[in-house]
This record gives C-alpha cells, structure tokens and sequence, in this order.
C-alpha cells in the first residue's frame, strides 16, 4: 500500500535545471509513475494559481488537495505558469514544488511536469493519494 503522507526527506528530489519537476514518495512503483509522468493518468480536476501571490499558494493547494483526497479524484493539474513576468522565473512553480516536497502539503504521492498540451512547464501533475 502507498503512503498517503510521504516523510518530507522521501520526497526532496532536486527541481531539474531545465526547469521539469519529478518527485514522488517511495512505494510509488515504476509502471505507476511512469504513467502518470507521461499524462496517461488524466487530471480529473485543475487549480490555476495564475494572479496568486506566493504567499497565498500554500492556503490555495492544500484546499485543492484535501478536497481531491475526499473526492478520491487520483490524479490533478495545478497550473502555475512559466513564470514570465517574475524576476528569476517561476516563483510560483517553486513554491508548489517545495510544499510538495517538503510535505507541507500532506496527501501527495507525486508530482510531475505536465506534458505540453497540459501547460508544460506552466503546470504539474500532482498524484494524490487517499485520505
């Protein structure tokens, strides 16, 4: 059975310096992960944190989480954007990558960048687990 709170350190995989995201917690096995990175699991529902300061995204994503754990919804899409318009680039890609990883936000399995026609580097694939 897959660990619905993954430990914080299970999680800390290093952002990518091209900017693609992959973390996932252990006991997430390579066929299931490799699905879900390639966006054959398809997001039942999306969060767009596009206008939202850094500081509100932590309220926002763990709303959006525990809802999806309730609603059993698997996999979601949290779109952030590129980051265009911010000094160093997507602030709030970061955000949502650390409180993934960090496991400030209780209930993900995985997270992914999304595949170009979810938003690519914009957006994520969050796997959620049960409640």
């Amino acid at each position: 059975m897959l660990a619905a709170h993954p430990s914080p350190s299970a999680m800390a995989i290093p952002l990518r310096e091209d900017g693609w995201i992959l973390a996932h917690a252990p006991g997430v096995g390579k066929a299931e992960l490799a699905a879900f990175r390639q966006g054959k699991r398809r997001p039942a529902a999306r969060l767009d944190l596009h206008g939202k300061k850094a500081a509100e995204v932590a309220s926002a994503l763990s709303t959006f989480i525990q809802d999806a754990q309730l609603r059993g919804l698997g996999t979601v899409l949290v779109i952030f954007g590129r980051g265009n318009h911010s000094i160093g680039g997507g602030v709030l890609r970061d955000v949502t990558y650390d409180l993934v990883v960090s496991g400030s936000i209780a209930g993900v399995l995985a997270i992914a960048s999304a595949r170009p026609a979810d938003g690519g580097l914009g957006a994520a694939y969050l796997w959620v687990g049960p409640t």
